[in-house]
């Protein structure tokens, strides 16, 4: 974020970033075990229950015992195991009763099997990555999978263009392009280097954000043949007023991105909005949340995800500058809306800013950049988004 507040005419640079290199395997369901048979006892007695199958529909009823003494009764046989969910347990139901046998000339007359029980609850599986559609996409020359092509849009304030320099140990990692991560810019793929979300006004200034770092954490943890693609508008000073639909950022964040829907898989969104709202009136400032919420309903509608993963950098409470460093006015009227978010809009996540390195007297570091980045990714992990690693 950029101290003194601006509208630019703004243009929006987009990250395509890549992942690793082979073919991902394709995880095949294995049929769990068939329930064992219960054995039914001599003269009629009740055949015992099947063994419970392993997240499976329920035990068939154990017949009768004969009338005959002797040949021993059936007992239930459990159902074959169900494959496992898309994520919810899903357990077996109860067995019916066995029916009652009959009674044989001379003999005694058989009692009612006793239920099978039902088949014991599955445990749920995991998300599970989606069958290949058979689409693809033309990436620097390659025909790349939908499924393998991942797409995050980010953007935001200044520091989402990204203001890091120094730590010559990080310059490779921020600015060193890497084989399969991108920008996009609405037209075109590069190779992802910083700045992944330059400004118009200042495309040449140096300084490194956190796009390439959410690119290289992302493909450190996927497994083979991914391709990490960024699409990034970010300007700094700019309020969550000015990042509504309608307006020019947004306009030309949609713009950027529309030619990839349908064609590419949308990883997730991440975003750097909110400290930069202490340009508006200070009667606006409370009004934060719900303008931050219809920006990402609008975003989800746009790109045609409903459940699109959002993360959102918390309060920047490393930060010194005097309108907005913890115990400000702005920070004690503000700080407190962060933790509403996560309740007004699903699929979502902050991620701490606490210990983050400072540039400046508000601006990430590169250090900072990287550790948010592996934050926000290992978040995603955690919460079951980020279905591509290895």
């Amino acid at each position: 974020m950029v101290t003194a507040r601006r509208v630019l005419p703004i243009c929006v640079t987009v990250l395509l970033l890549q992942g690793g290199c082979g073919g991902v395997q394709d995880h095949a369901a294995v049929d769990p075990p068939t329930g064992t048979t219960g054995t039914g006892a001599p003269s009629g007695a009740a055949g015992s229950s099947g063994v419970a199958g392993s997240n499976g529909s329920s035990g068939s009823a154990g017949s009768g015992g004969s009338s005959t003494p002797g040949p021993t009764a059936t007992g239930g046989v459990t159902g074959t195991a169900g494959m496992g969910g898309g994520g919810g347990p899903v357990g077996g139901a109860a067995g019916g009763g066995g029916a009652s046998g009959t009674a044989g000339a001379g003999g005694i007359p058989g009692s009612g099997g006793t239920a099978g029980t039902g088949g014991a609850t599955g445990t749920g599986g995991g998300a599970g990555l989606p069958p290949l559609s058979g689409m693809t996409i033309n990436i620097g020359g390659t025909m790349v999978p939908k499924e393998k092509a991942i797409v995050f849009v980010h953007f935001g304030h200044s520091n989402m263009v990204g203001h890091g320099t120094g730590t010559p140990e990080l310059h490779d990692y921020f600015f060193t392009p890497q084989a399969r991560l991108w920008s996009y810019n609405g037209t075109q793929f590069t190779p992802a280097t910083e700045r992944t979300a330059p400004e118009l006004s200042n495309p040449d200034q140096v300084g490194g954000g956190p796009g390439m770092a959410w690119l290289k954490a992302s493909a450190a943890m996927a497994g083979p043949g991914y391709h990490f693609i960024s699409v990034a508008k970010a300007v700094g000073s700019l309020t969550t007023a000015e990042w509504q639909k309608g307006g020019p950022l947004y306009t030309m964040l949609i713009n950027m991105v529309r030619p990839l829907i349908g064609k590419v898989t949308f990883g997730g969104a991440f975003v750097m909005l909110g400290v930069t709202d202490r340009h508006l009136a200070q009667s606006e400032w409370a009004g934060f949340p719900v303008r931050f919420a219809k920006i990402i309903s609008d975003l989800r509608a746009d790109l045609k995800e409903p459940n699109l993963p959002v993360l959102e950098c918390a309060y920047e409470v490393e930060a010194a500058a005097i309108d907005i460093k913890v115990g400000s006015p702005f920070a004690n009227l503000v700080m407190p809306l962060y933790p509403k978010l996560p309740s007004m809009i699903p699929n979502f996540a902050l991620v701490p800013a606490d210990g983050i390195g400072q540039q400046d007297d508000h601006h990430f570091n590169l250090e900072g950049h990287k550790m948010w980045a592996d934050r926000g990714v290992a978040i995603m992990k955690e919460k079951g988004w980020f279905p591509w690693t290895k």
